[in-house]
């Protein structure tokens, strides 16, 4: 997902697993891999898919990785302080980012005092994720297979959250974070829908991270070389996706990314009329592994 101007104005960022740089778009940390117990409710209609996509809802399951995000930006607070970033990061009231002493059962404790007044928020997120899923996999599935010429498999995992910065995965292959509505920074313009969400983070970004290891837009920014080349990517597979899905149309779709970056590059390789692009006359319809070593031909030669 795309950086725009502000390091945490998009409510869908994507991964945070980066440190922040002065003049740039924060890069963030790299968190502790251990993760708490997974008990993610998986939608009835999944259960024969290779494509799942899982949404936590239980409380006992998002306190656990509410108490574990917390303890990471925690963990972080100085770099974050100096930086200029700690207004953005939303926490417990009851944690004093200041104080190295917090424990995990302080923050777990903290957590919950505030878990009541924001439970229907975290259920009826979980509910409006689980429906947007459910209303487009039938269709979305088959137009992935073929534009990306295989087919999309994997279990992905999605939390909503209170904490934090935006949004998200902490780590590769771990759960995609998505801030509360509530709790969102304001945007320009209508806010993002749960189904333009997942189409960027996980049909696009989680499905195809393994095509674009090590390349120059590779789905970690620290290997990443050309950011807004690979999101410029996303938000074309994105809204080719929902278009011949028939879930939106063409001039409905934002693109979620970040605008028009990468375009000049990007663009030629991806339509097959740059000039008049048309999300049913792509280049490599079916080929997505080969636009994307093209794409790193090219940009290796910029």
């Amino acid at each position: 997902m795309a950086r725009s101007s502000h390091p945490f104005s998009n409510p869908f960022g994507n991964t945070e697993e980066e440190q922040p740089r002065r003049g740039k778009p924060p890069r963030f940390f790299a968190p502790d891999r251990t993760e708490p117990t997974r008990k993610f409710e998986k939608l009835p209609e999944q259960i024969e898919s290779s494509l799942n996509i899982e949404v936590a809802s239980s409380p006992e399951e998002i306190v656990d990785y509410e108490t574990k995000r917390v303890r990471w930006y925690l963990n972080k607070w100085k770099r974050y302080k100096e930086l200029g970033y700690d207004s953005v990061i939303r926490l417990p009231a009851s944690i004093n980012p200041e104080s190295m002493e917090v424990t995990d059962d302080e923050i777990r404790a903290a957590i919950q005092n505030e878990f009541h007044t924001n439970k229907n928020d975290y259920e009826s997120y979980a509910e409006t994720f689980k429906e947007a899923w459910s209303t487009m996999r039938e269709k979305v599935i088959p137009i992935m297979e073929q534009i990306y010429g295989f087919q999309p498999a994997g279990d992905f995992h999605i939390v909503p959250t209170a904490y934090g910065t935006g949004g998200g995965s902490l780590e590769k292959d771990g759960p995609v974070f998505f801030r509360l509505p509530k709790f969102r920074p304001p945007t320009n313009g209508e806010p993002i829908t749960e189904v333009e969400a997942i189409t960027h983070e996980i049909l696009c970004h989680e499905v195809t991270a393994h095509l674009r290891e090590e390349t120059a837009i590779d789905d970690s920014p620290v290997v990443a070389t050309h950011q807004e080349y690979k999101e410029r990517l996303m938000d074309l597979l994105g809204r080719t996706l929902l278009v011949r899905a028939g879930i939106m149309k063409r001039e409905g779709v934002r693109m979620v990314g970040g605008g028009d970056a990468g375009a000049p590059d990007i663009d030629p390789l991806y339509y097959t009329d740059p000039e008049h692009p048309d999300e049913n006359n792509l280049r490599y319809e079916g080929r997505l592994p080969d636009l994307i070593k093209d794409i790193e031909t090219k940009l290796s030669q910029s």
